[in-house]
């Protein structure tokens, strides 16, 4: 398994699973399936962004340093413990307060096209719409911990990120067949809402049905 999906396959253990059902209020057959296909998601959409420039990925490299140090994973346990027991003051429950950085992540890199992406991963997965964004909002912002932890032990810069994205984005790809070569990061092209929400949601249930992160199919 490649290094990215190792790390967060390490930390999405049933246990995790099970919270994170809780936290977005769906069973752990629906979160599994849908974290199996949304975390691919969002890595072809970094890799694109990666790719699309050397100022992207020197931006990208930049908010990994700043924000994202690996650091929530090591404590994601007690957060997400805490999370399903009570909320904080502002009525958001501990980790969605961690995690708030990613609600910019995920404006900037979607724009317009947040709204039916989250649609696309409803329909392929039957949460509702606030739950899929909410487990939108939660992955990324594991996904950017993860690759930051990398990014720091290995000491990569930009373009080192936009490789790492490629290899990883390729690997999912190659493990799920039934999406082409690149399709990770071209369906945000799609023109309109209708097809890229229908995009979306083929590709989730193509790599959600093929379990690319395998461990997360076992048993509970």
């Amino acid at each position: 398994m490649s290094p990215l999906l190792q790390i967060l396959s390490r930390r999405l253990d049933a246990e995790t699973m099970r919270q994170l059902g809780r936290i977005i209020d769906a069973d752990d057959e629906t979160t599994t399936r849908a974290v199996a296909a949304v975390i691919p998601l969002l890595l072809g959409v970094f890799a694109r962004q990666a790719n699309e420039s050397r100022s992207q990925a020197q931006a990208l490299l930049n908010l990994l340093k700043r924000t994202y140090d690996g650091g929530l994973l090591d404590r994601l346990p007690a957060l997400l413990t805490a999370s399903t027991e009570r909320p904080d003051a502002a009525g958001r429950s501990p980790i969605e307060t961690a995690t708030s950085g990613s609600e910019d992540v995920l404006r900037h890199t979607f724009g317009e096209k947040r709204e039916p992406v989250a649609r696309g991963v409803s329909r392929f997965s039957r949460l509702e719409l606030r739950q899929a964004d909410l487990l939108m909002h939660l992955l990324a912002s594991l996904l950017l911990h993860a690759l930051g932890r990398i990014q720091r032990e290995e000491g990569l810069d930009a373009d080192g990120i936009a490789r790492l994205l490629n290899r990883e984005r390729a690997e999912v790809e190659k493990q799920a067949p039934g999406v082409r070569r690149g399709g990770l990061m071209d369906y945000i092209e799609a023109e309109d809402d209708e097809t890229l929400m229908r995009l979306v949601s083929e590709i989730g249930a193509l790599i959600g049905d093929q379990a690319v992160l395998r461990h997360l199919r076992a048993p509970v």
